[in-house]
């Protein structure tokens, strides 16, 4: 996996097939000189199977490949892909292209927002291009695993959820029916492997080793990462495959897929509260108001949230959190 510096794309020396993954109307107010838009939606998905905008599966072959060809990638193409959103859109296309067999393909680290930090030349409108002879592809091995493969193989795999805390802890639902992280996943924050600069560019090889390897991962596992759709699974993918993990895939259909199969299993961080000073385990987000109802008599009780009140309102919509403290003031009668 190659990421390429903005020094090296200005270099006039060699030339790249630039692909620009944002929306055409971002790409016509400004570009890389000689950029071409992808013309579909970066997420590179099939046809809408939940109703929403984006399907669930990866883009099929035929009209991927037809894609590239009607953009003008051949054989002696290299191609450079770059973003504005923090390396997912470059990570995205990345996977499939290898999937698919087309080899060729590097990331600009840092995409548009280290290119134009650094006052690098754009150009607006657009490119045009013409269609090119199909690109030959070479399947060296699997960068996507189908559900099927992943519960045959799952004793074997090492899991990891690419996702915020709140959707890993089940907090956030993220427009799903379940919520939670798959049995026995490792947490992973994609945003982890990023740098918060201006650049945006993945962090460096030794830091991607140091938090895998506090995580439990070793370069020889056999590692699977998922998130909502396969996009921050692809970026985590890309970052540990470049950091020297070879046998790395993403479960494409991720939450959006697994959460939707009742028979399938998530588990859900337990939060510890203490009510009255009792300790009280729950393993769903809930309000306050649903958390005191089994130590709520009458009705009329002071409800104290971590040392404040909350009034009956705001016990309707306050979400507790692991480590919360709650106090329950009673009334009693005749006093």
């Amino acid at each position: 996996m190659k990421l390429i510096g903005v020094d090296e794309l200005s270099d006039k020396s060699r030339q790249y097939f630039i692909i620009d993954t944002r929306r055409q109307q971002e790409y016509e107010t400004g570009h890389i000189v000689g950029a071409r838009v992808l013309p579909v939606d970066y997420w590179l998905k099939e046809g809408d199977e939940y109703g929403s905008t984006r399907g669930t599966k990866m883009v099929f072959e035929k009209d991927f490949i037809s894609l590239l060809y009607k953009m003008g990638v051949s054989d002696a193409t290299e191609i450079v892909v770059y973003d504005d959103n923090h390396g997912r859109g470059s990570a995205r296309f990345w996977i499939v292209a290898q999937q698919y067999g087309i080899e060729n393909v590097g990331i600009l680290d840092g995409g548009w927002h280290n290119y134009v930090s650094n006052g690098l030349p754009v150009e607006r409108g657009v490119c045009k291009y013409q269609p090119s002879g199909y690109p030959s592809q070479i399947r060296t091995r699997e960068y996507i695993i189908s559900l099927s493969d992943l519960l045959t193989q799952y004793p074997l795999l090492k899991i990891i959820d690419a996702r915020s805390d709140e959707e890993w802890s089940g907090k956030d639902l993220h427009g799903n029916p379940r919520g939670g992280h798959l049995p026995g996943a490792i947490h992973l924050n994609w945003e982890e492997l990023i740098s918060h600069d201006t650049a945006h560019t993945f962090v460096d090889r030794e830091e991607i080793v140091s938090k895998a390897s506090a995580l439990g991962l070793k370069r020889d596992d056999a590692i699977v990462v998922y998130c909502q759709a396969g996009v921050r699974a692809a970026f985590v993918a890309v970052a540990l495959i470049y950091a020297g993990f070879e046998n790395v895939k993403v479960y494409d259909g991720s939450m959006c897929e697994w959460s939707r199969d009742p028979s399938l299993q998530l588990e859900k961080e337990i939060m510890k509260i203490l009510i009255n000073d009792q300790e009280v385990e729950f393993a769903e987000p809930m309000t306050v108001s649903q958390a005191v109802r089994d130590f709520v008599v009458t009705g009329e009780e002071i409800i104290m949230h971590n040392g404040k009140y909350l009034s009956r309102e705001n016990c309707d919509k306050c979400i507790i959190a692991d480590g919360d403290k709650i106090d329950i003031i009673k009334f009693l009668a005749g006093g």
